[in-house]
């Protein structure tokens, strides 16, 4: 393509951050295959928390229950918002989680209960496992970003996490949250 510009990943997720939500004090980039959250300011990354082996693959453990449970990725949130309760999984990696989804199938849970459950799951990982600190710590402003922000019941479950830890949190979705780098990157060239 010509392009001679290399830009590490997590500026091409400020750069994009900041053009869709100016002042936003921190990104949460919740991928297929990894977790990233930073802490920006001015525009720039001051700190930055990165999921670990057991913390990575939140994404991708999401469509793996909706495959496992035979509901197709697209109906995901609609079954999970539909749930009368949810399933209260552990905090811990995939594996830990998927053996939990394995006990509450015993323990006769519907299957909405656990994708409700798994989307609820998702924000507790990357708060108490990935960056290990209360979320006002880093900021008030945050904008949600990854593919894992198309699914609106994980999305709508992190957002409520983020204002009751953060009362009077701004919380924003990128309007392309699967393409927040990609689009930071095309940004900076």
């Amino acid at each position: 393509l010509g392009a001679d510009l290399t830009i590490v990943e997590t500026l091409a997720h400020a750069r994009a951050a900041e053009q869709a939500f100016p002042g936003v004090e921190v990104v949460v980039d919740v991928g297929g295959t990894d977790v990233k959250v930073l802490r920006l300011r001015r525009g720039r990354p001051v700190t930055f928390h990165l999921s670990s082996q057991c913390a990575a693959g939140h994404g991708a453990f999401l469509a793996t229950a909706a495959a496992e449970l035979g509901v197709p990725m697209h109906a995901y949130a609609d079954r999970a918002l539909a749930a009368s309760r949810s399933a209260e999984f552990a905090v811990g990696c995939a594996i830990f989680l998927d053996t939990d989804r394995v006990t509450f199938q015993r323990d006769g849970r519907t299957v909405d209960e656990i994708l409700a459950g798994r989307a609820r799951a998702l924000h507790r990982n990357v708060w108490e496992l990935v960056v290990g600190e209360a979320p006002g710590r880093l900021g008030r402003s945050f904008l949600l970003s990854g593919g894992v922000h198309r699914n609106a019941a994980a999305t709508l479950a992190h957002v409520r996490y983020l204002h009751e830890h953060v009362p009077g949190a701004r919380v924003v979705v990128h309007p392309y949250p699967e393409l927040c780098g990609a689009i930071g990157a095309a940004l900076e060239i």
